[in-house]
């Protein structure tokens, strides 16, 4: 009798587990990278996973800088990393594909939106990303994307 709400939980549970881990395997090999550096703290290690497939060095130097230090001034405050959650995931076309992530931090969200793509080849990589600790401030994404129903 008093394995009964076991029984009712352990289900509960065994689903969300393997919930998360099916909609995390189906995230792009870069996209899934830079996000298990994200939950292991080093926004470093997630931007270096999110560029290390760009072909043109200086634009990968820029944004490096640019992320990098943006990420920099989030920690600097005492906003560190502890996870993510994935908001939405909207297919642009059967190669593209809109992430949009909120970054849990300790003292609050960081609210990123990464576009993937997947080459001719197979192989994918991730072409544009914005982040911001403001949601508003998600240049040229809308905000409001954030938040539409995903047609569940």
């Amino acid at each position: 009798m008093r394995w009964r709400p076991l029984l009712v939980i352990l289900p509960l549970v065994v689903a969300t587990f393997c919930g998360t881990l099916a909609a995390q395997a189906e995230l792009p090999p870069p996209v899934a990278a830079g996000l298990a550096a994200v939950k292991a703290g080093s926004y470093d290690s997630a931007v270096y996973e999110w560029t290390k497939a760009w072909a043109s060095s200086d634009r990968v130097d820029s944004v490096r800088a640019t992320f990098k230090a943006g990420f920099a001034r989030i920690t600097a405050s005492g906003n560190l990393p502890k996870g993510w959650e994935l908001a939405r995931d909207v297919a642009i076309g059967k190669t593209i594909h809109r992430y949009y992530i909120v970054i849990l931090g300790s003292n609050d969200p960081v609210f990123l939106v990464l576009e993937a793509y997947q080459r001719p080849d197979g192989t994918w990589t991730v072409d544009r990303m914005a982040f911001n600790s403001n949601l508003t401030g998600l240049s040229p994404f809308d905000a409001s994307e954030f938040f539409e129903s995903r047609g569940e």
